[in-house]
């Protein structure tokens, strides 16, 4: 079509498909009693998010305090959001917070209490791949042939305002020639840098590193200063422990 067409989507008939599983009275009385003063723990996982700015017109190392803590943290990420006052493709953010470009950075890593993670700054401008999969192992695709993704290298690879797309000659050396710049109203852009900070490199109980008293920072190298101010949004993803008590109904989370 020459023109952009326009749709709606409705969502009816909706169904939720539960399973209630009855132990029995006595099973439950047996239950109960083998519980330590009558409180059930059970573990989850969570997420704790923090904003942090970026200033406009700056370039150089970035060190950013994220305000992320807990006993068990797992995983954290970190999105981009290109904060301009002007809503367009080539100077601003078309969808808002959802979009998260690269801010032209050339070296990426979190730093909790002097240990960079990961040890070797990745470099998401020139290396995007091994960006990425740091990104699958923080969610915890250790299999990167199991791993799907709805994030292709075009949405990935977007710069934001002030960077200068790939061609032929610009970037050589320097940036991987996927790199594009601006927004798509259609399309989200995806750039988000994950790493993985577990002590175990598995998904079990309280697996993540304790960061309670020690603070996280996000250290990032920009190599060319951005047009525009940007959100930088830090996700801890972490281990929780639920705490029932089985005879008042109370329920905590501890973290």
């Amino acid at each position: 079509a020459l023109t952009t067409g326009t749709f709606t989507v409705t969502i009816s008939d909706i169904t939720l498909q539960c399973e209630y599983v009855d132990i029995g009275l006595n099973a439950l009385r047996m239950l109960d009693e083998s519980l330590v003063n009558g409180k059930a723990y059970n573990k989850g996982t969570t997420y704790r998010t923090a904003s942090v700015t970026i200033p406009s017109a700056v370039a150089g190392q970035q060190m950013l305090l994220a305000g992320v803590r807990g006993s068990s943290v797992k995983s954290l990420f970190a999105r981009f959001y290109d904060g301009s006052a002007v809503s367009t493709a080539a100077t601003g953010t078309v969808n808002g917070k959802y979009d998260s470009k690269n801010p032209n950075v050339n070296a990426i890593n979190f730093n909790i209490a002097g240990t960079r993670y990961p040890q070797v700054p990745i470099n998401p401008l020139l290396n995007p791949s091994q960006a990425f999969r740091e990104t699958q192992m923080a969610i915890g695709a250790w299999n990167s042939t199991q791993f799907q993704s709805c994030i292709p290298p075009a949405r990935y690879c977007i710069l934001s305002a002030g960077g200068t797309a790939s061609s032929g000659t610009t970037g050589a050396g320097t940036q991987d020639y996927n790199y594009s710049v601006g927004s798509d109203p259609a399309k989200l852009a995806s750039f988000i840098f994950g790493e993985n900070v577990e002590i175990i490199a598995r998904r079990g109980v309280m697996s993540g590193l304790n960061a309670t008293s020690a603070p996280v920072f996000l250290e990032c190298n920009i190599s060319t200063a951005n047009t525009n101010s940007h959100n930088v949004y830090v996700q801890a993803m972490m281990d929780v422990i639920y705490v029932h008590d089985v005879n008042s109904g109370d329920v905590q989370c501890r973290l």
